[in-house]
């Protein structure tokens, strides 16, 4: 490491510093720039440059990867502060909004905020959440406005409940497929299953759901 901190990139490195040490995981994008009151565009300058320096290391395809680099000697906490604590037992799971067209499914302009849940609940860190919108699943305990947590993986087993990304739109149906074509059931009389013939359309599996939360 070459160069020298700045004032502000000095309090960012403390600020993840003890983020990590009361948290057990690096802080998200969002929870930066709240607590440094600025807009993401300039936490994002400012990572960029402290990763420059070689004092992190972030990886902007996945949610809350910032790695403070372990040969650090002039990073210390110079000005004690109080930070957030959330509870060591606790695992952050990224909610994906509306997918960018091109990205990949964990880009932080994907990822709208995070679901805080106990590690005895959900232990697998490649997991993300989805907002359920419209009722095609609802004959499955699957409602509209809920919140279903998904495993990341390329396959799934016939008729497991699969997010499935379709050109850029997630949806939310019983998988099936064969050879020539791809078969999305919903859990509603009401709507239609979906018949993908291969080659047609862009269609990926993102995972399976494996949990949901639901607001009263």
């Amino acid at each position: 490491m070459s160069k020298e901190l700045t004032e502000k990139q000095q309090k960012i490195i403390d600020f993840i510093k003890n983020y990590i040490e009361h948290n057990s995981y690096p802080p998200s994008y969002d929870e930066i720039a709240k607590y440094f009151k600025v807009k993401k565009p300039t936490i994002f300058d400012h990572l960029n440059a402290l990763q420059k320096k070689g004092y992190i290391e972030k990886k902007t395809y996945r949610a809350r990867t910032i790695v403070i680099q372990d040969n650090i000697k002039q990073v210390t906490d110079k000005h004690p502060q109080k930070f957030p604590k959330v509870k060591d037992d606790c695992i952050a799971i990224p909610i994906v909004g509306k997918i960018a067209a091109g990205t990949p499914l964990l880009a932080i302009e994907n990822i709208e905020g995070n679901l805080k849940v106990d590690r005895s609940i959900f232990k697998n860190a490649d997991s993300f959440a989805l907002w359920v919108k419209g009722d095609s699943m609802i004959d499955a305990g699957i409602h509209d406005g809920d919140l279903v947590i998904i495993n990341m993986q390329p396959v799934v087993e016939k008729n497991e409940i699969a997010a499935v990304l379709i050109d850029d739109e997630v949806t939310l149906k019983y998988y099936q497929a064969n050879a020539n074509a791809i078969r999305l059931i919903p859990a509603n009389s009401r709507f239609k299953p979906i018949i993908i013939r291969r080659g047609t359309k862009e269609v990926r599996v993102l995972g399976k759901v494996v949990g949901l939360f639901r607001k009263f």
